[in-house]
């Protein structure tokens, strides 16, 4: 068991294989609906992973990240990149791709 602390400060004893959607989906249907990503000490993370895998801290600090959070375009834009390379390279099979930070006005 590992124990996750939120935001308000409430502890929660979770599986060690419990993931930041499945703390969401406790929480309520409509947060883990919204979750975008995760953010366990300073690093945000993909919200499937499990939290026992993200850090050795206990207990795991963690904050969900909805759309209401300014880290998440951030994410949304890196997933874009993902999607629109792998497109690509389907339509291009032998096309080079590179790589680079999301901008403040999108992705590259």
């Amino acid at each position: 068991m590992i124990s996750i602390q939120l935001p308000d400060g409430s502890s929660h004893e979770y599986s060690d294989s419990v993931t930041a959607l499945e703390v969401a989906e406790n929480i309520g249907s409509r947060l883990a609906s919204a979750v975008i990503a995760a953010e366990v000490d300073g690093n945000i993370i993909d919200s499937t992973l499990p939290l026992a895998d993200a850090t050795e801290n206990r207990p795991i600090v963690l904050r969900l990240l909805t759309d209401r959070d300014p880290e998440t375009l951030g994410v949304l834009r890196h997933s874009c990149a993902h999607v629109m390379a792998r497109a690509i390279m389907r339509v291009f099979p032998d096309v080079g791709l590179a790589f680079g930070p999301t901008l403040s006005n999108g992705f590259y």
